[in-house]
């Protein structure tokens, strides 16, 4: 992903149901572009969206777990 300005930014995966599976803060980083590992190994194979937030910005992407 992609960040325009420092700050924390928050990321929520969430299952089809729109339920809240993972929760975490990414604090601090600049702006740049980064590529970040999610340790999924306490999820059931799926299809979840990845939603990463700021203060001012945000973005959603899917994600799909194979086992």
């Amino acid at each position: 992903f992609v960040l325009a300005q420092t700050e924390t930014y928050n990321v929520e995966i969430t299952n089809t149901l729109g339920q809240v599976v993972k929760t975490f803060a990414l604090n601090n980083l600049q702006p740049g572009i980064y590529n970040e590992a999610i340790k999924v190994t306490d999820l059931v194979a799926g299809i979840y969206n990845v939603k990463v937030s700021g203060k001012n910005t945000q973005g959603t992407e899917k994600l799909l777990i194979q086992k």
